[in-house]
């Protein structure tokens, strides 16, 4: 198998990967949230955003620069600098259980006992990400999907083992420690095909990875920060019950985010070229990917507003129907954060990176000074306005910046006509007295319709859609 074929494979393998990924913790959260209720569910989220904070600044810190520093090594210095990774990120681990150890003190005594469970699974989450690194090097990525799908099967029979059998939220989060015990062993055990790890401490790798990883570090903890922040402040001014109602609105939302990175991971070498030897073709890339977003996720948008409390109820029933104006409001946020994503890889593409922690670092103090203004006086819906506002302050900073101007210029351009559409089809379906389902199925209809009668789509958009209908190879450039 040549080259390419291998990272066709092994890009499949992480975009299936993610997808089931996400599909598992819906339907988790959905079990666990329909049996807790929206305090259980509450508490249930509070705890796993630590996980999630934790995780999501590990990959992006970290993992890139590893992985890096192992595709340009050979197979013996291999082996030294994953046993290097693995104390390290232990050793870090351990570092992060004392500097959060504190916040135990600042729970409610059940919470604060099931904050050990918690604390239990972040080392084992660490180590899971550093040998996921081997597997990224050698494009075997189908061990980490299989590893990972054995284990997510694991999970969701434990999940519906403990509600049949009335368990609590511990028994959930030892279900989850004993799920990544299983993934630890199954990546250890596949890793051995690949690399052995030589545990030779280096501390001077150590100060190399470190010091390379720095600029990303601050990226990443403003990221995490951006994405969980409003979770930890409404569990402390609002309680559990609040956490609860946020969660679930947050969990429908979030799948909507593999759409633009499947994308940017697919657009992101021919940007990186194009960038080099064609700026006609570079803009074309960059703009279709904006415009084709638009299209998609401007009507989404209006759908779930429209029927927010309907879809809140049929997925996690009548108790959660709180959630209902969160989700209205909330999905707004997709639209700058499906821009935000490609704008990242242009960013990348172009070698102005370092741009990023601008635009990331202000939206994270910018959604921290409004949750502690909105939430104190509109409660939870405070939370879910400032988090609309705070994506959205990257595209207008980026019109402030000579190097992201044209781009957006381009998002606001291409994002007028799927507005407008989105917004007539919102209009007809609010004075059509039909049946949920029937104005549902409608509202797609509608809105391509109206988009068609304003030019916001043209034949070669029919043809890029019955090419993916046909499954035949595409292409922005024309």
């Amino acid at each position: 198998m040549d080259t390419t074929k291998t990272i066709i494979n092994n890009s499949g393998f992480v975009f299936l990967g993610n997808i089931t990924a996400r599909a598992f913790s819906f339907i988790i959260s959905l079990f666990i949230a329909r049996y807790l209720g929206t305090y259980g569910f509450g508490n249930y989220s509070f705890l796993l955003a630590f996980i999630y904070f934790i995780k999501m600044i590990d990959d992006i810190w970290l993992k890139q620069i590893i992985i890096r520093e192992l595709t340009l090594c050979n197979q013996d210095k291999r082996s030294v600098i994953i046993g290097n990774v693995i104390i390290m990120k232990l050793a870090l681990s351990l570092l992060i259980l004392i500097i959060i150890f504190p916040i135990k003190f600042a729970l409610t005594s059940s919470t604060s006992n099931l904050f050990y469970l918690v604390l239990t699974i972040i080392p084992l989450i660490c180590i899971i990400s550093s040998y996921e690194t081997i597997f990224h090097v050698y494009l075997k990525m189908k061990y980490v999907f299989l590893s990972e799908f054995i284990g997510n099967c694991l999970l969701i029979t434990l999940t519906v083992g403990i509600i049949t059998t009335r368990g609590d939220i511990s028994h959930f989060l030892i279900s989850i420690i004993c799920t990544n015990i299983l993934i630890l062993l199954l990546l250890i055990k596949s890793s051995k095909r690949f690399v052995v790890p030589q545990f030779k401490i280096q501390f001077n790798l150590w100060v190399t990875i470190l010091k390379n990883s720095l600029p990303l570090f601050f990226t990443a903890f403003f990221i995490a920060i951006y994405n969980r922040i409003d979770h930890f402040m409404i569990y402390k001014m609002l309680g559990p019950s609040s956490v609860g109602s946020y969660s679930a609105a947050v969990k429908i939302i979030e799948p909507l985010a593999l759409i633009p990175i499947s994308l940017s991971i697919s657009i992101f070498p021919l940007m990186t070229n194009f960038f080099s030897t064609s700026r006609e073709n570079f803009e074309k890339i960059y703009q279709s990917s904006f415009r084709y977003l638009a299209l998609f996720i401007m009507p989404v948008s209006m759908i779930l507003t429209l029927f927010s409390r309907e879809i809140i109820i049929i997925v996690y029933g009548a108790d959660f129907s709180s959630s209902s104006l969160i989700l209205s409001i909330l999905i707004w946020s997709q639209i700058f954060i499906f821009f935000g994503t490609i704008n990242k890889q242009i960013l990348i593409a172009t070698k102005n990176q370092k741009l990023d922690p601008f635009f990331t670092g202000p939206s994270a103090f910018i959604n921290i000074i409004l949750n502690l203004v909105l939430i104190p006086r509109i409660g939870v819906y405070g939370a879910a306005i400032a988090t609309v506002i705070s994506s959205a302050l990257g595209p207008v900073m980026g019109y402030f910046i000579h190097t992201t101007k044209n781009y957006s210029l381009y998002m606001l351009k291409c994002s007028f006509k799927p507005f407008i559409s989105s917004l007539i089809m919102a209009m007809l379906i609010y004075i059509i007295h039909l049946p949920f389902i029937i104005l549902f199925i409608l509202s797609p209809v509608i809105y391509i319709s109206v988009l068609f009668l304003i030019k916001g789509i043209n034949n070669s958009d029919f043809k890029i859609i019955k090419s993916i209908i046909l499954k035949r190879k595409i292409t922005f450039i024309s």
